[in-house]
Formats: C-alpha cells, sequence, structure tokens
C-alpha cells in the first residue's frame, strides 16, 4: 500500500477513546446500569419505573402513550412499569371523559423524592471536578448534539456524506 494511501486510511480509522458516540455510549450505560441495580436493591423500583416516577412529578396526569414519548421508552416497557407502580401503589390511572391518565398518589411522591435524591446526587459524583459554568456548557453541547441525531440517523452511505451535509447545511 502506497503512504499516501495509508495516510488517508489512518486518517478514516476511529478511536475510541475520542469517539464521542462511543464515549456516550460507554457513559450512558454504565450510569444507567448501576442506577438500575441501585434502585433495585435499595429503592426498589427499577430504572424504567424511575423515569415514568420523575415524568410524572414534572407533568401530572399523563396517558400511558405521553409517558413513552416523553421517557423515550417503548409502549409495552411503560405498560409493564405502571402495573409494577401500581402494584406498589406508587401511581393510580385517571379515567376521564376522554383518556386514561396516570397520576403519583402520596407514596409515588414519596418515591420519586428519594429516587430524584439518588440521580441528583449521582449526577453530582458524575460531574466531580466540573464547575458550575462547565456544566452548563455540557448541557448546552449534549442538548445540541440531541438535535443532531436525526440527521446523524438519516445518514445513508450509498447516497454518500454530501447528501447528508446538504441536509445540515438547509437546516
Amino acid at each position: 500500500m502506497k503512504r499516501s494511501a495509508r495516510r488517508a486510511t489512518a486518517a478514516r480509522l476511529v478511536h475510541r477513546d475520542r469517539y464521542v458516540p462511543y464515549l456516550l455510549g460507554r457513559i450512558s450505560k454504565g450510569i444507567a446500569s448501576a442506577a438500575s441495580t441501585l434502585y433495585r436493591q435499595r429503592l426498589g423500583v427499577g430504572i424504567n419505573d424511575s423515569r415514568i416516577l420523575v415524568v410524572l412529578a414534572r407533568r401530572p396526569r399523563l396517558t400511558g402513550k405521553e409517558l413513552s414519548e416523553d421517557t423515550s421508552l417503548n409502549k409495552s416497557v411503560v405498560s409493564r412499569s405502571l402495573r409494577v407502580l401500581r402494584t406498589k401503589g406508587l401511581v393510580r390511572i385517571v379515567p376521564t371523559q376522554t383518556r386514561l391518565e396516570v397520576e403519583l398518589t402520596a407514596a409515588g411522591w414519596d418515591m420519586h423524592n428519594r429516587v430524584s435524591g439518588v440521580a441528583l446526587d449521582r449526577e453530582a459524583l458524575l460531574l466531580k471536578g466540573f464547575s458550575r459554568p462547565d456544566k452548563q456548557v455540557l448541557i448546552g453541547f449534549l442538548h445540541r448534539m440531541l438535535k443532531n441525531v436525526p440527521l446523524a440517523n438519516s445518514y445513508d452511505p450509498l447516497r454518500g456524506e454530501r447528501g447528508a451535509r446538504r441536509k445540515s447545511a438547509a437546516r
């Protein structure tokens, strides 16, 4: 292989310690996996259950479909979690004229407060060494990345990189 071809190939290598999707995935998997274990062992709820509690505290009286959209969880996962949360007396279903809405019970609010306390403590540990302005910058970057997820997911190598670039320039 010619030297110029090797350099071109080397420039396209994915270095996982500098590859943002890999790093985000490792962070996300590591945090979620440990949170799930911790929440189950210490609080008696799973990670998906805790996500639903957090959303219902912020936006009371949602439907299962709305919970699915807000938590980014599959509808069947939301349905299973709601069954568990109802059995534990943490949520109740409130029928209205047009839909079934879910809300926290008093016990649900108590559990939410415990879950939120643990989540915020873990976030503080994750961000150890970051200043308050660092955290704000990071959050801004993460929101910008989140906005670009549909663009990255629409990329098709058969259409070529130019198509993806044109799309991003048009936005």
